[in-house]
């Protein structure tokens, strides 16, 4: 293997050189596979333009979108449907990318926003966790337990 440029530089760095190595390797691996996958590190950055919670002005609905690629049924449960996760029901839209559009105007007439979970359906059973690309949460002063927020202030694509 050629010697990194950083360790040329620098003759302290030697005795670390192997583990220099293979943490550089594996950033050239990550890097490889965001190219491959996602045919850029700026794409690759910019999935939350995409995944999460993003209002369609055209539809006048929320898209939610979140990446579980080991789950086997995903459903979006919190106080609009009573944490009733059989209303909203996410559809394997492929890529381990699950989806779900739904209309939260009901709702809204009454609150100004709305606490959610995604409930997950894996191998390693049923749970619920804040959906990955949430912009904001609430914690339960209670329980302490924390909720991802809808508002009606929406993001717009």
């Amino acid at each position: 293997m050629q010697r990194l440029q950083i360790v040329k530089d620098d003759p302290w760095l030697e005795s670390n050189e192997q583990e220099i190595n293979e943490r550089s390797q594996r950033y050239l691996d990550k890097l490889n596979w965001i190219n491959q996958d996602f045919d850029s590190l700026y794409k690759f950055a910019n999935r939350h333009e995409y995944l999460g919670f993003n209002y369609n002005t055209k539809l006048k609905k929320y898209t939610y979108r979140e990446w579980a690629p080991q789950a086997n049924k995903l459903e979006l449960v919190g106080d609009f449907n009573d944490w009733n996760g059989e209303s909203h029901i996410l559809t394997n839209i492929g890529e381990g990318i699950w989806e779900l559009t739904f209309d939260l105007a009901t709702y809204f007439k009454k609150h100004d926003s709305t606490t959610c979970k995604v409930r997950v359906h894996s191998e390693k059973g049923v749970y619920d966790r804040i959906p990955a690309y949430a912009t904001e949460t609430f914690q339960n002063p209670e329980n302490y337990d924390y909720s991802a927020v809808i508002s009606k202030r929406k993001r717009k694509y």
